[in-house]
C-alpha cells in the first residue's frame, strides 16, 4: 500500500497539469470579424438576405496563426439571445442551413473563447458584439459609398479593399472561390476596436486580382427584403428586422467554418483536445510503468521468501507488467 499511494498521487498530479495546460492554451490575441456576401454564398436552401453583407462569426485568433476553439462544455442557449433573435435572424443567420445550428456552433466553437474577454463574457455579450461590430464595419455601406455594387461585371480586389479603408481606416482579408468573392474580416482587438491584422491573417487572402461580386438573386433562394419595421437599426434604414420567413429547424449543421479550417490541420499542437490526450497519453505510460515497478518489486519479493521457504539456489525471472 505504501508504494501504490505515491503512485496514485502522481497521476493526480499528472491529470491536473494535463487540463492546467489545455486551459491555458485557450488563450488569444485578436478577433476577426467575418462578413459573408450573400450574393455568393447562398445555396437555396434558406431564405437569402438582400440587406447586406452578413455576419459569419467573430472568432479569437493567436497572432502565431492558430486559434482556440471549443474551450468549455458550454451550449447554446436560444433563450439567452431571445431579447436579439430578430437582429440575429436579419444579420448572422445562416446561408446553406439552419439558423440554430449555425449560431450554437459558432458560440460552441469561438464564442466559449471569446468569453475570457469581459466584453464577450456572456453569449448575449458575444452575439450582441458581434452584431454591433457588423452594423459599424458593414462592407456593403463602404463599396456602394465607393460605387462598388453587385453586379455581373468584374470588380478588381484592391479597389474592394481601397474602398473599405477608406471607409474604416483598416484593409480588409477578402477571401475567394471560383472567382467570386464570398467573405472578408476585419481584425479586432480585445477591447473590439479595429486593429491591423498580422501579416499571417493573409495566407486566406483572394489570390486573384479580380473577382465578381454577383448581385442576390432567386437562383440562391428565396431572397429576403427590407419590410422597414420597427425594429430597424437606427442610423441605417436597410437594418429592417424582416425575419418572420426565417425557420429556425434544429438539424445538424454542416461545419460552416470550412473556409476557416485551415488553421485546425496545420496547428494541431495548440488544439486544447491534443494537448490534453498527448499529456494525459505521457501520463498514463508513467504511471503504468511506477505501477509495473511496484508489482515487479513485489513478485522479486515474493520469489525471495519462496527460495527461503523451499531452499532453492537463486531468485526466479520476472517481467514488470507495463
Amino acid at each position: 500500500q505504501d508504494e501504490v499511494m505515491p503512485v496514485m498521487l502522481r497521476a493526480v498530479v499528472c491529470l491536473s497539469l494535463c487540463f492546467a495546460v489545455a486551459l491555458a492554451n485557450n488563450d488569444w490575441d485578436y478577433l476577426v470579424l467575418m462578413q459573408q456576401w450573400p450574393g455568393s454564398v447562398c445555396d437555396g436552401s434558406e431564405p437569402c438576405p438582400t440587406n447586406g453583407w452578413t455576419m459569419h462569426g467573430l472568432w479569437p485568433n493567436r497572432n502565431d496563426g492558430s486559434y482556440p476553439q471549443f474551450c468549455s462544455t458550454t451550449k447554446f442557449d436560444p433563450s439567452a439571445v431571445s431579447s436579439i433573435m430578430n437582429d440575429l435572424n436579419a444579420h448572422w443567420p445562416s446561408l446553406t442551413g439552419p439558423s440554430d445550428s449555425f449560431w450554437s456552433h459558432e458560440f460552441e466553437k469561438h464564442g466559449t473563447c471569446a468569453s475570457s474577454d469581459s466584453p464577450l463574457s456572456t453569449e448575449l455579450e458575444y452575439f450582441q458584439s458581434g452584431l454591433n461590430l457588423l452594423q459599424q464595419y458593414q462592407f456593403a455601406t463602404a463599396l456602394s459609398n465607393a460605387g462598388i455594387t453587385p453586379s455581373s461585371q468584374s470588380v478588381s480586389v484592391s479597389s474592394m479593399q481601397a474602398a473599405i479603408k477608406s471607409a474604416y481606416g483598416y484593409a480588409p482579408v477578402l477571401e475567394c472561390k471560383s472567382g467570386k468573392v464570398t467573405q472578408g474580416f476585419l481584425c479586432v482587438s480585445k477591447t473590439l476596436e479595429l486593429m491591423d491584422c498580422p501579416a499571417n491573417a493573409q495566407t486566406e487572402a483572394c489570390s486573384e486580382s479580380s473577382v465578381s461580386y454577383p448581385p442576390v438573386s432567386s437562383s440562391t433562394g428565396a431572397t429576403v427584403s427590407n419590410n422597414g419595421d420597427s425594429g430597424s437599426w437606427s442610423n441605417d434604414n436597410s437594418w429592417s428586422n424582416n425575419d418572420d420567413s426565417w425557420s429556425n429547424k434544429d438539424n445538424s449543421y454542416n461545419n460552416w467554418d470550412a473556409q476557416h479550417a485551415t488553421v485546425n490541420t496545420e496547428n494541431d499542437s495548440h488544439n486544447p483536445t491534443v494537448i490534453v490526450l498527448s499529456v494525459m497519453g505521457v501520463c498514463a505510460a508513467a504511471v503504468a510503468a511506477a505501477a509495473g515497478v511496484v508489482t515487479y518489486r513485489r513478485r522479486r519479493a515474493a520469489a525471495a521468501a519462496d527460495t527461503v521457504i523451499l531452499g532453492q539456489a537463486g531468485e526466479r525471472d520476472f517481467i514488470p507488467l507495463i
